[in-house]
C-alpha cells in the first residue's frame, strides 16, 4: 500500500479515485527529472477513517519502513488534534498536513526511491519544474504515462529504498541488515 497523508495538502485536498499522483526528485538529491513514486489514487478518506482504518501506518519502531509511517494525525478525547510522538512531521507542520483532510491510499504504485528512474522528455511538462505541483487534466498523455511506467518497472510495488534510509534493509521483512535473523536474509 502506497500512501499518501502529509505534505501536499492541495494534492490531498482535491485528489480523487482514479488520478495519478507522483513524485519526482529534487535537485538536493541529484535526481531532477526522476521518478521516485507514481500512485494511481484508490481511496481518498479523511484523516478520522484513516486513522481508525490503517492502524499499520501509523508510525512504529519495528522496522525502518515502519518509523516511517505517515497516518500521524489523530483526535484526542475532547476532538482535538494530536500527532503521534517521534513521527517524521510534527507539530511545526500540523497547519499543512491538516489543511489537505485527507489521506491518499493506493495499491496500484511503483515506488523506486534512490532506484528512481529518468523520466523521458515526452513525459516532462507533466510534472512541476518548481516545488509544489502540477495538475494535468488531459487524459491521453496520462494514460500515456502510466504505460510508460508500467513498462519501465521491474514490478509493482517497493522497488527501491527511501533516499534516507542510512542502514540497508532487507527487502523480505524490512528487518535492519546488521541485526538480521539468519531466516530472512
Amino acid at each position: 500500500m502506497c500512501t499518501l497523508a502529509c505534505c501536499k495538502p492541495l494534492i490531498r485536498l482535491k485528489a480523487e479515485p482514479e488520478d495519478i499522483v507522483i513524485g519526482t526528485g529534487s535537485a538536493r538529491c541529484g535526481l531532477p527529472g526522476h521518478l521516485i513514486y507514481a500512485m494511481r489514487v484508490g481511496t481518498v478518506l479523511p484523516y478520522d477513517d484513516y486513522w481508525e482504518r490503517h492502524p499499520s501506518k501509523r508510525p512504529s519502531a519495528q522496522t525502518p519502513v515502519k518509523k516511517r509511517g505517515d497516518n500521524i494525525w489523530h483526535r484526542d478525547e475532547s476532538g482535538n488534534w494530536r500527532c503521534v510522538p517521534g513521527a517524521l512531521h510534527d507539530e511545526r507542520n500540523r497547519k499543512r498536513d491538516l489543511r489537505g483532510r485527507n489521506a491518499l491510499i493506493s495499491s496500484e504504485f511503483y515506488y523506486f526511491g534512490r532506484d528512481a528512474i529518468e523520466i523521458p522528455d515526452e513525459f516532462r511538462h507533466l510534472i512541476a519544474t518548481a516545488r509544489g505541483h502540477k495538475n494535468t487534466y488531459d487524459r491521453d498523455p496520462i494514460t500515456r504515462f502510466w504505460e510508460w511506467v508500467k513498462a519501465n518497472a521491474p514490478k509493482a510495488g517497493r522497488i527501491g529504498m527511501p533516499f534516507d534510509f542510512a542502514e540497508p534493509v532487507c527487502t523480505a521483512c524490512e528487518c535492519n541488515l546488521t541485526r538480521a535473523p539468519v531466516d530472512c536474509l
